[in-house]
């Protein structure tokens, strides 16, 4: 069905032109739309989880992700398999694919691995990756699934991370590297972290390095000590932070000139003990095969820093940031003699490093067919990915290789601090060759990831961020397993379809989106959606094809519409609103009637978090220090002390109004009914249930079994099933931080990013609610932040829980009883 609605039919603000105070404003706009449930004209699917491709491991409490699970990419790598599957960590990990020229991501679900930014692909042909982040994480990849290490320590930022098996006895040997950055210390510190364990690959111990500065990365390369004994030299980089303090910027400007032509100190006979300085900020670092523990200072740079290093048959090459951070150079260095040498030109002027990456596409182990790419930070239409050649003499040679058009046309500043990240596409071919086969180049900057084809040259994206806010349940229908979300892009509202061919934008929605506020909410009632927002915007949208924008709310104190932030609606009829004014401090609470599009006013004064509607026309609002209950008629006895009660007239007749507030501060933050006279409400910490009608003094009673969180996690929203009466929890957790002091000293939430979220289930006992228990069994981890629950059927028809989150997050659980 084509869209039939005119301009004129869209103009939202026409309608916001009521008289300030009326409670029934211009009637509703007709719209006509596609169908919701037949779309024949939708976008392209997101390059989401494919169910043929689901990353199971233990720990997920049987959640599947549809789509998403994976935040922020600070690293990719090839696994040079033959799907030519390329490795995604950062916040959480991912594989990606392409399949038949389709490109789908596939993260694993479960297991807290946020801030994770290097990685490294072990030994062939078992192939275990480490990984290192923030706060002293580390993790490795084994038997298909990602285990993190037990010990974080959030003074830690380890920046790279390098092991491979050596040895007959096969030997787990490696490095990671970072900064030390306490909050005592007047500057970061180096930070050094060794393997060299016989059978535990996890058994990482902190070296400190206090005597060095801030080190970005680490390179093993193998040699053969003996006859089957291969060992590793290993190398790294680093230096002074350059960006420490405007004197410092200034003052290296004005050395520009006399630091390019200054050489380079390099140890004669026995190593130098050189140490970065104002005058030389870069450093190199060996430890030779003989003695691999053994890291010495190898050469000191006075150009820059060198924040990348790698070493390739035809030579070494590091590259990093000039003293201003401006410019991109680089040093030559042989991996023989430890001869380190700066570049007589910049490689890039004005162009920030994004990432070096080293593939050897010989795979028989007898030759070396080296390819070098560099990645960099888009900047006025620059190439962002080159291909790098090592001539024997002479500077790199470059080969720009162009960067996608939705990065052309606004380039990020130069100092913006953004996660990036290329990785080759190659494929083991596994038919006797001794070539891998290259594919395309992966890069990865800030919110997106584009794939850039070997063969035509073509850019395309295949995965971008949308925050997923809401979702709502698709009618019963044909083809089981549908719901809609919710996603909020620039202000802009947009609709998102899931179903059996995956996530869909519903594209043909745009235009009507695009002329209403930014909207918050989304309720799925008696066939039909709802959607709610900003300027007291309240749009319905029929599963048959057409639309319906009521009128606004009255105006406030300030004159303009408030703010619309939640929606529920009670079977008996009539939608629920609460709105909050422009500052957030004064809160509504409406009662809509769809045909008429009358707002009648039931509650008002202070803030509100959370509403839900119940049987027999309840309703129940939340806030910090309150609590309303309200019924129909006033004739049944009124709840007694603590609830204050009362009646009020409400359009369609009396409604028994009562209200909670409480000496203490209970610091509600959500609400979900559980039958009649009854409600699930959740503070930061805990699950409580109110019951304004069993008679007893107290209005609310906690459960008996603490919800499980650790120190700083904080419980955001609530659901109760209709399936068993289960109570499910979302909750938030931020980056590591210290908590306690002393010997009750330890690792907790903060409320800074990168978030990971948690989704736990308490069910009730059948005599005795709040004795009920947490199932363990049920719970799982999200390496993003999750907004909200809905339920709906699963792609087999079955009950089920759908929750969504940050970067197009949609993960859902089949109920069991």
């Amino acid at each position: 069905m084509a869209i039939i609605a005119a301009a004129g039919a869209l103009a939202w603000p026409l309608l916001l032109a009521s008289p300030p105070g009326h409670a029934q404003g211009p009637p509703a706009r007709l719209v006509y739309l596609p169908r919701l449930d037949r779309l024949a004209a939708d976008a392209a699917p997101e390059a989401c989880l494919l169910a043929a491709a689901e990353w199971q491991c233990p720990d997920n409490g049987g959640w599947r992700l549809s789509c998403g699970g994976m935040g922020a990419i600070r690293e990719l790598i090839s696994l040079q398999d033959t799907e030519a599957t390329v490795l995604a960590v950062g916040d959480g990990v991912a594989r990606f694919r392409l399949a038949g020229g389709q490109a789908s991501w596939t993260a694993q679900l479960g297991g807290p691995l946020t801030g994770l930014s290097s990685a490294a692909l072990g030994s062939r042909p078992e192939a275990e990756v480490w990984a290192a982040g923030a706060a002293g994480r580390l993790a490795l990849q084994a038997r298909g699934c990602w285990q993190p290490s037990r010990t974080r320590n959030p003074d830690l930022d380890l920046r790279a991370i390098r092991a491979v098996k050596l040895g007959a006895t096969a030997n787990y040997f490696g490095w990671a590297v970072g900064a030390r950055c306490g909050a005592d210390d007047a500057a970061c510190r180096g930070a050094v972290i060794h393997l060299n364990h016989p059978d535990d690959p996890l058994a990482w111990v902190d070296q400190g390095a206090a005597n060095l500065p801030p080190l970005d990365d680490v390179v093993l390369r193998r040699t053969l000590a003996g006859p089957g004994d291969p060992r590793a030299e290993t190398w790294m980089v680093g230096g002074r932070d350059l960006t420490g303090s405007v004197a410092a910027a200034r003052s290296s400007a004005a050395r520009s000139s006399a630091a390019r032509s200054s050489a380079t100190e390099r140890p004669t006979g026995e190593r130098q003990d050189c140490r970065p300085s104002p005058d030389s900020p870069g450093l190199f670092l060996r430890a030779d095969a003989s003695a691999p523990e053994d890291l010495g200072p190898l050469a000191c740079v006075s150009e820059g820093r060198p924040e990348e290093l790698t070493l390739t048959s035809a030579g070494g090459l590091a590259l990093g940031a000039s003293l201003t951070g401006g410019d991109l150079l680089g040093w030559r260095v042989d991996p023989l003699s430890g001869a380190v040498s700066a570049l007589d030109q910049a490689l890039a002027r004005g162009r920030r490093l994004s990432d070096l990456y080293y593939a050897n596409l010989d795979l028989s182990g007898l030759a070396d067919l080296p390819r070098l790419w560099l990645g960099l930070a888009p900047a006025g239409g620059a190439s962002v990915l080159m291909e790098l050649g090592l001539p024997p003499d002479g500077p790199p040679q470059l080969e720009p290789l162009g960067l996608p058009a939705t990065l052309a046309a606004d380039p990020p500043p130069l100092d913006a601090a953004s996660a990036s990240a290329l990785a080759p596409l190659l494929r083991d071919p596994e038919d006797g060759t001794e070539q891998l086969q290259l594919l395309g180049l992966l890069y990865a900057w800030g919110d997106g990831v584009w794939l850039r084809d070997q063969h035509s040259a073509a850019w395309s994206a295949v995965r971008r961020r949308r925050d997923l806010i809401a979702l709502a349940a698709a009618p019963p229908g044909p083809e089981p397993g549908q719901l809609l979300a919710l996603s909020v892009e620039a202000g802009r509202g947009r609709l998102l379809r899931q179903s059996a061919d995956g996530l869909r934008e519903v594209s043909a929605y745009n235009s009507l989106l695009d002329r209403l506020p930014t909207p918050r909410a989304l309720l799925s009632v008696a066939g039909s959606y709802w959607l709610a927002g900003d300027e007291g915007m309240l749009l319905s949208l029929d599963g048959l094809g057409s639309a319906r924008i009521l009128a606004p709310p009255p105006a406030g104190a300030d004159g303009a519409p408030p703010r619309l932030s939640a929606l529920a609606a009670a079977p008996a009829g009539g939608l629920w609103a609460l709105a909050e004014d422009a500052a957030a401090q004064r809160g509504q609470l409406w009662h809509v009637e769809p045909s008429s599009g009358r707002w009648s006013l039931l509650a008002a004064g202070g803030a509100w978090r959370g509403l839900a509607a119940g049987p027999g026309g309840e309703v129940w609002a939340v806030g910090a220090s309150r609590v309303l209950w309200s019924a129909p008629d006033c004739d049944s006895p009124a709840p007694a002390t603590p609830w204050v009660c009362g009646c009020q007239n409400l359009g369609d007749g009396p409604r028994r109004v009562c209200r909670l507030e409480p000496r203490r501060l209970l610091n509600l933050k959500a609400v979900a009914s559980a039958g009649p006279g009854a409600a699930w409400a959740v503070t930061e910490r805990d699950l409580l249930r109110l019951s304004p009608l069993d008679g007893s003094r107290w209005a609310w009673h906690y459960v008996h079994e603490a919800a499980p969180l650790q120190t700083g996690q904080e419980i955001q929203t609530l659901l109760r099933d209709d399936a068993g009466g289960s109570v499910w929890t979302l909750s938030r957790c931020g980056r590591d931080g210290w908590f306690g002091s002393g010997a009750g000293r330890g690792v907790g939430c903060t409320d800074q990013p990168p978030f990971w979220g948690a989704v736990a289930r308490f069910r009730p006992d059948a005599a005795d609610p709040v004795a009920g228990r947490w199932d363990a069994r049920s719970s799982a981890t999200l390496n993003v932040l999750p907004h909200a629950l809905a339920q709906a059927a699963d792609p087999a028809g079955r009950p089920a829980l759908w929750l969504a989150g940050d970067w197009t997050t949609l993960a859902y659980k089949t109920i069991d009883p």
